[in-house]
């Protein structure tokens, strides 16, 4: 992998680093450039809600972050992916999935499941692209009583069926519009 990835964000200007890319996902994100930005007196609070932070580098530059966390399904405790952020210049160029493999791989390692947080409008807008990536199956975080909190609905992809309760992929488009008829 041509990309570096940093887990141990020790020094202060890692964390910094870290945090401007984290402000900038935020900002374009939500589309807001005046949205509450972080600074490293907010480090501690970050990190004590569970978020495990990597920053991304290629040839010594962050490109990117990313954010884990962890959690229990009842059988077995789940990596889960909540953010994926790219500065433009380095996206589309394969290194969302690289990351996606290589947590994939640390959760199987450590006896876990892997699962990426997607909102539903982004998840409708590039379910193909996920099936290529080799995603099968969702369920929603909403079933999982998890702390998060998105702005929208949103799903728990699995590259493998850990629960039976899990939906296929391709049967999401037709499980929300029947929900949408419903409500």
């Amino acid at each position: 992998m041509a990309l570096q990835v940093e887990a141990k964000l020790e020094s202060n200007r890692k964390r910094k680093q870290y945090l401007e890319l984290l402000n900038k996902f935020r900002a374009e994100y939500f589309n807001d450039p005046n949205i509450k930005k972080y600074k490293l007196k907010h480090w501690d609070s970050i990190r004590s809600s569970g978020i495990i932070p990597l920053l991304l580098f290629q040839n010594n530059t962050p490109i990117g972050c990313v954010e884990l966390t962890v959690g229990n399904s009842g059988p077995k405790s789940i990596l889960n992916l909540t953010t994926v952020y790219f500065l433009p210049k380095y996206r589309s160029q394969g290194y969302a999935y690289d990351i996606y493999r290589f947590v994939e791989a640390q959760a199987e390692r450590d006896g876990m499941w892997f699962g990426i947080h997607i909102e539903q409008s982004s998840l409708l807008k590039n379910l193909e692209k996920f099936k290529q990536l080799g995603f099968v199956c969702a369920d929603r975080i909403a079933d999982w009583g998890t702390d998060h909190h998105y702005n929208e609905t949103t799903w728990i992809l699995f590259s493998k069926y850990y629960a039976k309760r899990f939906y296929p992929l391709g049967n999401i488009p037709k499980i929300i519009e029947n929900e949408l008829e419903v409500a």
